[in-house]
């Protein structure tokens, strides 16, 4: 019987794995994560009515491959999707809310850009297109189609509250892909900022499940029981003849033999653990940085905010300084279930490129950082009466300059490592819809590679009742 080895418990790492285990059941699959809980950033805490998210809170419902394993996981009763209220967003701007401009009537009328910035931001069809191939910042990009007004006030913020990265050093064609495409077909790029046409950004439903994401964690380690196993980190990997030999640490260290490896963990972990076997891979992954996100939910009576939060929560440009990238309004985007009656929950995202020192200071530290964001912002009274702070020290990939092409290098390096395979969020995209679509085309290049122990292996369509 094949067996393959998974290295890495977030959702990349558990739907890859499930995904295997239906499509060829005569693989033997194990799952490793060296902590001592599944999931990664996402994952809820819940007490007394608060449902506080310690990563992402929702995902955008736009490829099929996370309803497909929503569905596979017998949750599709337990998704609601956002209210109306996300369609409203705002940006910080000199300290105060400014109302984020989603048409093109919406942009005559706004304060973020001046009468000089809304004409050449309309101007973007006499800008020069990308060549195929060619790859500039985000900011190079925002400048060239849009002005630099509205590369700072409008993309700016967006890529922040995407990436928690640097405008200046993210790679267009890698966090905008939709866009770049539209530029290159000469497309109009400021159509699509103002929510028009085919490239407009955060297309497709905003969904979540009813008691948190952490839910769709529950269930997976629920169905992959058999599989996991916790506190159980892999130290190294080596070649043994044409299978390969995983050395297993944790508090029963041991060592196990596989036909194929599955790496998702995150640039630089991968890069200590497969730098040994490759050179060329650990400079190439090194590349690829994750610096520390926090997040912060802070719940209050609704009478203790001044702002009526009509909306998904606002964005801040790394022109107005600090360690504050964004802030959800949670109770606006789900209003019913995330906090008890008659209070309000919001999450504060700190750090990321603009500021990691954030996640070196205490938790009491950074949740008075979060609370005097919306004391100054929202016109916040008194204290939170619910806290839940949450540190990731390896936060979200940043794709910067060259991200493309790196990928690529890293795909021909893998081809000279037989049965070595790398997924998650390093390369395949940081969203939940992004981790959930590039698993389940790892475990198909998995399974593919692998001789069949049983010719009537079922199809994943078979098993998924799937076309």
């Amino acid at each position: 019987m094949p067996r393959v080895v998974v290295i890495g418990g977030g959702i990349s790492g558990l739907s890859c794995a499930l995904s295997l285990v239906d499509l060829r059941p005569d693989i033997s699959v194990q799952l490793l994560e060296a902590s001592d809980r599944l999931g990664g950033t996402i994952h809820t805490d819940r007490h007394e009515g608060w449902i506080c998210e310690a990563g992402p809170g929702a995902y955008i419902d736009r490829d099929p491959s996370t309803r497909r394993l929503i569905e596979r996981l017998g949750l599709t009763d337990e998704v609601v999707a956002a209210g109306n209220a996300v369609r409203r967003r705002y940006i910080r701007h000199d300290g105060a809310l400014h109302r984020y401009p989603d048409c093109p009537e919406a942009l005559s009328r706004s304060d973020l850009l001046s009468s000089k910035g809304r004409k050449r931001m309309l101007l973007a069809p006499l800008s020069p297109a990308l060549s195929e191939g060619e790859d500039w910042t985000v900011s190079e990009f925002a400048r060239a189609h849009l002005g630099p007004e509205a590369a700072t006030m409008l993309l700016d913020p967006i890529v922040g509250g995407i990436y928690a990265g640097d405008a200046d050093q993210l790679s267009a064609a890698s966090v905008l892909p939709q866009l770049v495409e539209l530029a290159r077909s000469g497309g109009r790029v400021c159509d699509a900022l103002l929510g028009q046409g085919q490239g407009r950004i955060g297309k497709g439903s905003m969904v979540s499940l009813a008691s948190g994401l952490g839910r769709m964690i529950d269930a997976l380690s629920e169905e992959l029981c058999d599989v996991v196993e916790l506190g159980r980190p892999v130290t190294a990997l080596s070649r043994e003849g044409a299978r390969w030999r995983v050395h297993i640490g944790g508090d029963q260290p041991e060592e196990t033999l596989a036909d194929a490896i599955i790496s998702t963990l995150h640039g630089g972990a991968s890069a200590h653990l497969l730098g040994p076997l490759c050179p060329e891979l650990d400079s190439l992954l090194q590349t690829i940085p994750s610096p520390p996100v926090v997040v912060v939910n802070l719940g209050f009576p609704s009478d203790a905010i001044d702002h009526p939060l009509d909306g998904f929560g606002y964005l801040v440009p790394s022109t107005e300084g600090g360690a504050v990238l964004g802030v959800k309004w949670t109770t606006s985007i789900f209003p019913t279930g995330r906090a008890p009656v008659g209070h309000k929950l919001l999450q504060v995202f700190l750090g990321g490129s603009r500021d990691p020192s954030v996640a070196k200071i205490s938790t009491a530290e950074q949740i008075e950082l979060a609370t005097a964001e919306l004391r100054q912002t929202l016109g916040l009274r008194g204290a939170p009466t619910h806290v839940k702070a949450f540190t990731h020290r390896s936060g979200i990939p940043q794709y910067t300059v060259g991200h493309q092409g790196r990928c690529r290098q890293i795909e021909a390096t893998l081809t000279k490592l037989t049965g070595l395979f790398l997924g998650g969020t390093s390369m395949g995209g940081v969203g939940i819809n992004a981790c959930t679509t590039s698993a389940e085309m790892l475990a198909d290049s998995v399974a593919a590679a692998l001789p069949a122990s049983n010719p009537m292996t079922p199809r994943r369509s078979a098993q998924l009742g799937v076309v």
